[in-house]
């Protein structure tokens, strides 16, 4: 226990010369910093210039202070509430700002997803009809492929055999000239306002 103690103290030593150190590398730097910048002539004379208007104000106001202690603390107060104010109101404008600017970045995100939703209810519509214009088609196919009569051959180029002569004696057919129209449908884009069906 005793050279837990010990050692306890050594460690708060060490730290102790670690802080001094860095106390002292701190304001060596500030000091070599100031040293190098007031090395040029027209710093060094802004910085005594500025000093100088610091100090006036300073010995101003002390002298203000001393002859009329409660008209400087009012005018101080004063100052401080109007301060106070200012900043009271630039954050409300900033405020304001802040919730215009995200009431607008809502509308404009609620516009758009109505958008997204018409466009996607108009590709949706605009899916059902060219299934409904296909399965007409094939509809339409389907009943020319009916209406083909059985006794014609499938291809117009080959010659029927005639069956009552056992099949011995061939037939010169025509060709048959058979003209078939399909139906044309014209199908133009729905739109969002107006809905056509095909």
């Amino acid at each position: 226990m005793v050279q837990a103690q010990t050692v306890d103290k050594h460690e708060v030593k060490e730290q102790a010369k670690a802080g001094s150190k860095l106390l002292t590398g701190a304001v060596a730097g500030a000091v070599t910093g100031a040293a190098i910048v007031l090395l040029n002539k027209q710093t060094r004379q802004k910085v005594f210039q500025n000093v100088g208007v610091a100090k006036d104000t300073v010995v101003s106001f002390v002298k203000d202070a001393k002859q009329d202690p409660q008209g400087t603390k009012e005018q101080v107060m004063s100052k401080v509430q109007d301060a106070t104010e200012l900043a009271k109101d630039a954050a409300n404008d900033v405020k304001n700002v802040y919730d215009k600017a995200q009431n607008e970045i809502m509308s404009s995100v609620n516009d758009v997803q109505e958008d997204s939703k018409s466009a996607l209810g108009t590709v949706k519509e605009a899916k059902d009809d060219l299934k409904n214009a296909g399965s007409k088609a094939k509809e339409a196919s389907n009943k020319l492929m009916e209406t083909k009569p059985d006794s014609a051959p499938s291809n117009p180029m080959t010659k029927p055999k005639n069956e009552g002569n056992g099949g011995s004696v061939e037939q010169k057919s025509q060709p048959i000239n058979k003209t078939t129209t399909t139906p044309t449908t014209k199908t133009t884009p729905p739109t969002p306002n107006n809905k056509q069906s095909i």
